[in-house]
């Protein structure tokens, strides 16, 4: 399909990754993409989000939804982007890219629940050290775990986290 082989010539061409694998306690700023749910709740995420601001990090929150029309604000923290948010490549459109872009990150996690070309283009253009998720497409994220597709985020969260605070890097 051509809106793949577009994201692919551009997976290709982007400058290889120097990732360094963080140090959880020297973590400040995240970033999490995630698939919304229908009706914008997204509790657990917000929860989640509360618990990590606890630990002294900056969490921005992103979720994916295949409605056309997202009711939820946008706001500097939490975001949902629908269809409208791309563009009929299905790349995300200027304003969304300059919003990603606008800070760099510690950790980038994508604990979306499936393989949406729209979330591997997040992946793709998110400025951060490093970055982790389900496994889906070979040098697009830095550390990739394989896990059944289920519709609950957290599992997947919770496996990133937890090797990311069990590896430690070599001094």
């Amino acid at each position: 399909m051509f809106k793949e082989y577009l994201f692919n010539s551009q997976l290709k061409n982007r400058p290889q990754r120097a990732a360094v694998w963080p140090v959880w306690e020297e973590v400040r700023t995240m970033f999490i993409l995630y698939t919304s749910d229908w009706q914008e709740k997204n509790a657990p995420m917000r929860e989640l989000q509360k618990c990590l601001q606890q630990e002294d990090k900056s969490v921005v929150l992103w979720g994916i939804s295949d409605k056309k029309e997202v009711l939820s604000p946008n706001l500097p923290t939490s975001r949902i982007l629908g269809k409208k948010d791309f563009t009929l490549f299905g790349k995300p459109k200027k304003e969304v890219l300059s919003d990603l872009c606008r800070q760099r990150y510690d950790l980038f996690l994508d604990v979306c629940t499936g393989d949406a070309l729209a979330t591997r283009y997040i992946d793709l253009y998110a400025d951060a050290t490093f970055k982790a998720g389900a496994k889906r497409t070979e040098g697009l994220l830095d550390f990739m775990m394989d896990m059944p597709v289920e519709e609950d985020v957290m599992p997947l969260y919770r496996q990133l986290i937890h090797y990311i605070q069990t590896i430690r890097r070599p001094k």
